[in-house]
């Protein structure tokens, strides 16, 4: 039976469907991540929390799907509250 965890502001995720091949689907994930990470850095930068949060939050779930998706998994969420692990 799959443990689910608890992360609060998961129902503010946006969850992305794999596209036809994952490859592709993967590399799409990571050019993301690339464009989150270069505005958090400018965000560190000039110390700004509170705009760094919704950055922190989509890069969070572009790293759970990361996951997920290199582990040829699908996401399960679980009432908007939970992972199913």
């Amino acid at each position: 039976m799959p443990k689910p965890i608890s992360i609060p502001f998961l129902d503010e995720l946006e969850w992305l469907t794999p596209m036809g091949n994952l490859d592709d689907s993967i590399t799409f994930l990571l050019k993301e991540w690339e464009k989150v990470r270069i505005d958090l850095e400018l965000l560190y930068k000039k110390r700004d929390q509170k705009t760094t949060i919704s950055g922190m939050k989509k890069g969070i779930g572009l790293f759970l799907q990361f996951l997920f998706w290199s582990n040829d998994k699908q996401i399960a969420v679980l009432a908007n509250t939970s992972l199913s692990l």
